[in-house]
């Protein structure tokens, strides 16, 4: 039952009903009707004067002076700024403006440069920067929790705190729960000292504690929101200026503060409801406004793209796009709409009252710089996504999915993440800023160093002048040609044959002095082709260390016809493009061997690429042999050197792949079917390194054609035709493997019978370690090492790893063991196929 007292003070009638009894939590709760809207009420303690119950009579007054109709506020003058206590500013007399308008304002113009600056690589496929905005964002929120903590310890102590941040947080809400309250009109201009220190205590903890539950929230969103679901590209090697680390040890900073500030006011249940109820209200507000947000972006890149379509008379993309305004906007809107309109009727705001007005001049200051922060961050993506359209009428846009792969833009606007315009060979838009622009293609870095990390970081091997006698030179040549061994007994290179020559032997010695830097590191004589003589000494000697070093290497069987040999070489020696090509994968291979003296240099490499930029413009490099072959010597490099410019020159072989598989058959020569077997050979190793989605993709629908460079041997080794066969389930069986941990991601123990098969193909394998090239087993073994969860398996692809390191000298190798060591430390539900990439990939072949 219910019982309705009316009572009168002043000019103000209320109407206090008593429910009496019936539940539990209602049991003696006040709810007080004033001109019409519901205000909250303790009940009354009988014996209210007994001093057991003077604390709660002291919160209860506190809650009471957020009710100044209901007090006596004779001689007090209502004030304009603060809403809990209008008739007592004193209660705000430690209120920081840390937490006024004018600086939440200004965060919150913060928060959306952020997200639009965020919501625009996200629909463009790229890694947001650490920017200022971000950094300005992140840096109020984390002030902001440790004042939460340092204002909770202050609290500590204090009785019912609980319920009194509760009530001036929330003073038109329930209360669950019995607590003392006076229903007689309190004298506010005699406050007890006790009440008012609690009362600023609240007003000084409510701040930081909103702010810090809207900055949970938000990072929230940026970090699981704004990632694509499903395959994801994002990897975990990222940029060093990646934000993600710092928003997660952020987000974890104050998610962890809001946990202890919960323990701190000691009352669980009291705890639970300010917990539900400011998440609820910080859930609703936030939510309403990051929907609204990202509606409005996405409203306005359909309008560009209406305009794009309407320009070129595309009729039917037009219609597409109208009718995904119509079904995506409209509903979109009539829910932000019914969102607004609940926060504007129950008055949800998460600006606490801290009695300071936007008009101060602080708050003022404030405020302009978050608009100014928001006005650059607005005509910044207006500038790069939202441009007017040029003579020809088009308009540039982002690029959405798979239309961005095929836009080049220079290295410094694809930076600035604006939409190059690519011209050439400066583009306008770096022309404008007064930037030095690098131009289309590909962009290289280069080290000072042999190496770009490990122990050899901005170390070089010096060129070191051997001197050499009269006597010595005759005995140096005469016993590279009779200790001379060839490598290969079933076959006779020209490169390791040593031709008689009626050149004396002091001019022999004498052009073999000027290659003393190039010393081959295990002491073994190099033969070269005298007959060269168009080619100078050190192109001389490089071809015969590739012959001798490295083809071996990489050929699928060391064993008669060697491709890298026996086409590529030759090739070489007439092409000055492919020479450039083979004498750079050398130098770099022997630039990583011990006991080498030799430095390497870069103008070397970018002239190369330079060369290669300009015989794009005349050719397609699809048509051009040398082009296509220098451009697998360089990703040869990569693989040699382990270096990180992978990616940076692995997009320019991807665009040549479906125009080569075009080409008719009889067309072809040898040499054009093999860079194109080769080629493939690449893109399917070098496609799961790339992007995991691409990967995956990618080795289901070309995973036949790309092992037909396995196959293709059989009519040079008919009697090997079981070992290829093992070769090719070995690379069959890691592709399964990363398909199956991409798509389904099963259990660990699921997948040990196909590591331990793998392992026994590999042991038959291994039986013919002398004829197959070793790097053919690099990325199976590295796939397999990486989705292996037992220890012995572990143990044993690890070893596997370092003996094929030590057998090439490659770098990418070492890589590789890096990479799979911290695969296997992160003990996550994660896949591990999306730990690869990322601008730090190695080349893994």
């Amino acid at each position: 039952m219910h019982i309705w007292k009316t009572y009168s003070h002043g000019a103000n009638q209320c109407k206090v009903v008593y429910w009496c009894v019936l539940t539990r939590h209602f049991q003696g709760t006040h709810f007080v009707l004033v001109s019409g809207h519901l205000k909250l009420c303790l009940p009354t303690t009988k014996g209210s004067g007994s001093t057991s119950h003077r604390t709660s009579n002291e919160i209860a007054s506190l809650c009471n002076y957020t009710h100044p109709e209901l007090q006596i506020t004779d001689g007090l003058v209502r004030q304009e700024t603060g809403i809990l206590f209008p008739y007592n500013p004193e209660f705000y007399n430690t209120a920081t403006g840390l937490y006024g308008p004018g600086a939440l304002y200004c965060w919150y113009l913060l928060l959306a440069s952020v997200l639009m600056h965020w919501f625009f690589c996200y629909v463009n496929d790229l890694t947001p920067d650490f920017s200022s905005d971000l950094l300005g964002a992140l840096a109020y929120p984390v002030f902001a929790t440790t004042d939460l903590l340092l204002q909770s310890v202050r609290m500590m102590g204090k009785d019912d705190r609980a319920l009194a941040i509760y009530c001036l947080a929330f003073p038109d809400s329930l209360i669950w729960g019995s607590h003392s309250f006076s229903d007689t009109p309190l004298d506010m201009n005699n406050i007890p000292p006790e009440v008012l220190d609690l009362g600023q205590r609240v007003i000084d903890i409510i701040g930081p504690y909103r702010v810090s539950w809207t900055a949970g929230l938000f990072l929230y969103v940026l970090l699981f929101g704004l990632r694509r679901s499903g395959i994801s590209s994002e990897s975990k090697y990222t940029s060093t200026r990646s934000p993600y680390l710092v928003m997660r040890v952020a987000l974890c900073y104050i998610l962890l503060s809001l946990i202890i500030f919960y323990f701190s006011i000691a009352d669980p249940g009291m705890g639970w409801t300010l917990f539900f109820w400011e998440g609820s209200r910080q859930a609703m507000l936030i939510g309403t406004w990051i929907f609204t947000a990202l509606l409005i972006m996405v409203v306005l890149l359909s309008m560009t793209r209406l305009l794009q379509t309407l320009g070129k008379g595309r009729n039917a993309e037009t219609k597409e796009i109208l009718h995904s305004i119509m079904w995506g906007f409209l509903p979109g809107a009539a829910v932000t709409a019914v969102a607004f309109g609940l926060i504007m009727y129950f008055g949800m705001t998460i600006v606490p009252d801290v009695a300071i007005q936007l008009t101060e001049r602080d708050q003022l200051a404030t405020l302009m710089v978050g608009i100014v922060t928001w006005v650059y961050a607005m005509l910044d993506v207006c500038y790069c996504y939202f441009e007017p359209p040029n003579a020809a009428g088009e308009v540039h846009i982002p690029k959405l999915g798979q239309d961005q792969e095929e836009t080049q833009s220079c290295y410094q606007c694809s930076r600035r993440r604006i939409d190059c315009d690519r011209q050439e060979p400066e583009c306008v838009k770096c022309v404008t800023k007064g930037i030095k622009c690098s131009g289309l293609g590909l962009r290289y870095r280069f080290n000072d160093g042999i190496a770009a990390r490990g122990k050899f970081v901005g170390k070089t091997f010096p060129v070191v002048d051997i001197p050499v006698t009269q006597s010595s030179k005759q005995e140096d040549a005469t016993t590279a040609i009779n200790k001379h061994q060839r490598d290969d007994p079933f076959r006779e290179s020209g490169y390791e044959r040593i031709a008689k020559s009626s050149v004396p032997t002091d001019q022999i010695a004498d052009d073999t002095t000027e290659t003393t830097a190039l010393v081959v590191p295990d002491n073994r004589p190099i033969s070269i082709h005298w007959g060269l003589d168009h080619v100078d000494p050190k192109s001389r000697f490089c071809l015969g260390y590739f012959s001798n070093n490295i083809a071996q290497l990489i050929a699928v069987i060391n064993m008669g016809f060697n491709g890298y040999r026996d086409l590529i070489l030759p090739r070489a020696e007439t092409d000055p493009l492919v020479r450039k090509a083979v004498l750079l994968v050398v130098e770099q291979h022997l630039s990583l061997q011990n006991g080498t003296s030799i430095s390497l240099d870069p103008a070397a490499y970018t002239s190369l690429v330079r060369e290669l930029i300009s015989r794009s413009h005349q050719c397609a490099p699809q048509d051009d042999d040398s082009a296509l072959t220098a451009l697998l010597l360089l990703h040869i490099r990569e693989m040699i050197s382990g270096s990180d410019n992978f990616r940076l020159i692995y997009g320019s072989l991807r665009v040549v792949v479906n125009a080569l598989a075009a080409r008719s058959e009889d067309k072809r020569t040898d040499l054009r079917t093999f860079l194109q077997l080769q080629i493939l050979r690449v893109c399917l190793f070098g496609e799961s390194l790339f992007n995991e989605t691409d990967g995956v993709h990618f080795i289901q629908a070309q995973q036949r054609a790309c092992l037909e460079f396995i196959t293709w041997c059989d009519r040079f080794h008919p009697e090997l035709k079981d070992l290829l066969s093992q070769l090719a389930n070995l690379t069959t069986l890691a592709c399964n493997i990363y398909v199956q941990r991409a798509i389904f991601n099963p259990p660990p123990e699921e997948t040990i019978h196909m590591i331990e098969e793998f392992k026994q193909s590999l042991g038959e394998v291994d039986a013919y370690a002398d004829i197959v090239g070793r790097h053919l087993l690099a990325w199976p073994c590295f796939i397999v090492a990486a989705e292996s969860s037992t220890a012995d398996h572990r143990q044993f692809f690890l070893d596997k790893l370092i003996s094929l390191h030590n057998t090439t000298g490659s770098w990418n190798l070492l890589r590789a063991i890096d990479q799979v060591k911290e695969i296997w430390a992160s003990q996550s539900s994660i896949r591990w196929t999306s730990m690869l990439g990322g601008p730090t990939q190695a080349f893994i072949m």
